[in-house]
């Protein structure tokens, strides 16, 4: 089984994507080389803008003939318009075999093969931490040495609720990754031959993991051997603190 994914949006996104790919790879999916011979096509999804969500419903219908060329071949919709929308994408495009929210990824090989064994679209918008930071064993990061930048999630949501923006209505409020599980990841990406990691989460300078805050975090980052760089992104200026 190949899969293609299709990635819109920010970091964030990028970093889902890969997350993604590493649990389809423990389900036996490969990569394909595109569109056309893929039996599994993925749209990774941002909801900030009207004009984004009305891309990927363009989008999902030049997908559609693929759908109609290989009724077997599954179209899955995951990431903030997923979260957003629900099933209402499935009711809009009936090319659509799984619709997942930003805190499912590690369920969608179990959705994808709900849908292909005749259960009809499936859908999971669950905003529960319980599979937020899963990974699957023994599958390490698919990304390539030579795409920069390279990013680490430290956290997922913000509990800022600006009224501007739809971040806590789509990632949830804010849910901080244990620092083992990111100095684990850095020192695997160290190994792997990054010397730069960029970490990202909605607001991380707001975090805090126990007695483990954002400055403790870089701290303990900065012991990584031959890690020589740290960047972040992004930040708010209320968390910005001495210490930091």
């Amino acid at each position: 089984m190949k899969y293609h994914i299709l990635t819109f949006g920010c970091q964030m996104n990028v970093y889902d994507t890969n997350r993604l790919e590493r649990f389809l790879a423990s389900s036996g999916y490969e990569p394909a080389e595109g569109e056309e011979d893929s039996d599994l096509l993925v749209l990774n999804t941002c909801a900030i803008r009207d004009s984004a969500e009305s891309r990927v419903y363009g989008t999902l219908g030049r997908l559609a003939h693929y759908k109609k060329e290989n009724p077997k071949r599954q179209i899955a919709v995951m990431g903030c318009m997923a979260q957003k929308e629900g099933e209402r994408i499935a009711k809009k495009a009936k090319v659509v075999d799984v619709v997942a929210g930003t805190h499912a990824i590690p369920l969608i090989p179990g959705m994808l093969s709900d849908a292909a064994s005749g259960k009809g679209p499936q859908v999971n918008v669950s905003k529960s931490a319980e599979h937020l930071f899963d990974e699957p064993e023994n599958v390490a990061s698919l990304t390539e040495v030579n795409r920069y930048p390279v990013f680490s999630s430290i956290m997922q949501g913000c509990s800022k609720v600006c009224s501007f923006c739809v971040v806590p209505y789509t990632r949830g409020i804010e849910v901080c990754r244990p620092p083992e599980q990111v100095f684990q990841e850095c020192t695997n990406l160290v190994e792997r031959g990054y010397r730069e990691v960029t970490l990202i989460g909605q607001n991380v300078d707001s975090y805090r993991y126990e007695e483990i805050d954002f400055a403790d975090l870089l701290v303990r980052l900065s012991r990584i051997e031959g890690l020589e760089r740290i960047r972040f992104t992004t930040s708010h200026p209320q968390d910005i603190t001495p210490k930091l």
